[in-house]
């Protein structure tokens, strides 16, 4: 009879227990334990807060404008940053906790021995939940949906398209080499238009590997 213990490394999060139908893995339990966090420094700072900060909401406050103004040479209006700020910033914290979560003493190294045909198996009770690579896609797959949603809302969805398509490169090549003389664009002009068709087939062939 083989004793030996085994832990093999998945890109998939093992269930520990179930909900009546719904199953709860290792990297689904360590996900909760961040949004607690996240819940509790919330209530905790929103009690505390006070019009001059100090102690841990002045280090919150520095955090949060360095965020604003890194967001900001992207957007280049603070109007823009504070629009998408709420759901962007939320969703780093989260997958900066997680992160740190994960190489957190006892993650991964603390959980039960299952037995199974192929022997006993080491399941950890935690697990980080970006090593899931369900919770990676998933928020892959969100950063992607929200950068389209903001980047419609926030401008257009006709400048938004042209930004990966460049279809307006097409239409401004006659202008710019009768007029503005500028040659080069007859070269510059069909290739960012097929780096565009490159990036919508990396976002379909990322979809197909979601389903």
């Amino acid at each position: 009879m083989n004793t030996e213990i085994q832990h093999e490394t998945t890109l998939f999060a093992e269930p520990i227990f179930h909900i009546g139908s719904f199953t709860v893995t290792n990297s689904l339990l360590n996900s909760w334990i961040v949004v607690v966090i996240i819940v509790m420094l919330s209530v905790v700072i929103r009690r505390k807060i006070s019009v001059v900060p100090r102690g841990f909401q002045n280090f919150m406050e520095m955090i949060l404008d360095g965020a604003l103004n890194l967001a900001d040479t992207v957007t280049g209006s603070r109007k823009k940053t504070i629009k998408f700020m709420p759901v962007v910033f939320p969703l780093f914290i989260f997958i900066v906790l997680n992160n740190w979560l994960g190489i957190f003493p006892g993650i991964g190294s603390i959980g039960f021995i299952e037995t199974s045909e192929e022997g006993r198996i080491f399941i950890p009770l935690f697990r980080g939940a970006t090593a899931d690579l369900n919770t990676t896609i998933a928020l892959s797959i969100m950063a992607v949906v929200l950068t389209h949603i903001f980047g419609v809302t926030l401008t257009s969805g006709w400048k938004h398209l042209n930004r990966f398509l460049g279809i307006n490169l097409f239409l401004e090549l006659p202008r710019k080499i009768f007029k503005e003389k500028e040659y080069t664009a007859i070269l510059t002009s069909p290739v960012q238009f097929f780096v565009g068709i490159v990036e919508i087939v990396g976002v379909r062939f990322l979809l197909c590997f979601w389903k």
